[in-house]
């Protein structure tokens, strides 16, 4: 039997209060979470999660139905790959996150770090829009 729900970890424009957190209505919002230090977090306008970094990622974790809310957060995430995380810190110990594949690319423009891990922090400052 498989699970009727996915725990999806945010921590970009899906988190409350953000562009994107519409997509989320109706979902059990389960609380805020935080990584593991193995990511690395950008942003060019937009937040970019990576794998095999240094940096624990702050964010949020929804319980979503399987269905049609899944399909559509997949659909607006389509350039990230949804993959199966570790969480240090949270309200439970694994869940997906929307992760991008490959490398940031530190030498252009317009991908810069945010170090701290916390996109809501640099949208809240108005250092991102």
């Amino acid at each position: 039997m498989s699970k009727e729900y996915v725990d999806i970890f945010v921590y970009g424009t899906l988190q409350r209060g953000l562009p994107l957190h519409g997509y989320l209505a109706g979902a059990e919002f389960l609380g805020r979470a935080m990584t593991t230090p193995d990511y690395t977090l950008t942003e060019c306008g937009i937040p970019f999660m990576y794998q095999n970094g240094r940096t624990a990622i702050r964010g949020e974790v929804y319980r979503v139905p399987v269905g049609p809310m899944l399909h559509a957060l997949d659909r607006v995430e389509g350039a990230y790959t949804r993959t199966l995380i570790e969480l240090a810190h949270g309200p439970v110990a694994t869940a997906q996150a929307y992760i991008m594949e490959g490398s940031p690319d530190l030498s252009s423009a317009w991908e810069t770090m945010l170090p701290g891990g916390d996109y809501r922090v640099a949208y809240d400052a108005d250092l991102i829009r």
